[in-house]
């Protein structure tokens, strides 16, 4: 896998990496497995997560009919509060990265114990 410097990374070329790393073999094929998880199949594995998680999710995810119910459901079910990013896609990180990054920092510094 090739190293991709994140630093200077807009939507579109997050788009572009994503599309070309299911190309690689076998991505796309664990991509369809997750994917086709049903909302009972992760309701009846997520909550046996013992990992630090934030969800961030935007307000207009078209993966989910109701993206903030979600955010709140998996936000419950982790035990964090979830971010949610008003008017944000599926990608919320790239696309107001000014709302997500402090959040991510302050999330990663808790685990860090700063």
């Amino acid at each position: 896998m090739q190293a991709v410097d994140c630093r200077f990374w807009d939507l579109a070329q997050a788009k572009a990496a994503l599309a070309a790393n299911l190309r690689e073999p076998g991505r796309m094929d664990a991509l369809r497995k997750m994917a086709g998880l049903s909302k009972a199949d992760t309701e009846a594995i997520v909550e046996r997560s013992r990992v630090p998680a934030l969800v961030v999710m935007g307000t207009r995810d078209p993966d989910f009919p109701d993206a903030t119910a979600e955010a709140l459901w998996l936000g419950k079910a982790l035990s964090t509060e979830p971010l949610i990013v008003e008017g944000a896609g599926h990608y919320p990180h790239l696309e107001t990265p000014d709302r997500v990054a402090p959040a991510l920092m302050a999330f990663l510094g808790g685990l860090c114990g700063r």
